[in-house]
């Protein structure tokens, strides 16, 4: 059986391109304390943003 974990990361545009620039975290109050660390100036321009990551994670337990 799978099951969704929703999970938060920060992130930079960089063009098209997509740089994560953290480790994913559990709540978004996390996410949002650790984008608190960035300069202010990067935080307002949206150089650095956060958003919802949702992961499908597989059980391991086999049916016997």
């Amino acid at each position: 059986m799978s099951k969704i974990v929703e999970q938060w990361l920060l992130f930079q545009h960089v063009g098209l391109e997509f740089t994560p620039l953290s480790k994913p975290f559990k709540t978004r109050e996390q996410a949002e304390t650790a984008r608190e660390k960035y300069p202010e100036r990067l935080r307002k321009t949206g150089h650095i943003a956060q958003g919802e990551v949702l992961f499908l994670h597989r059980s391991t337990a086999s049916w016997r």
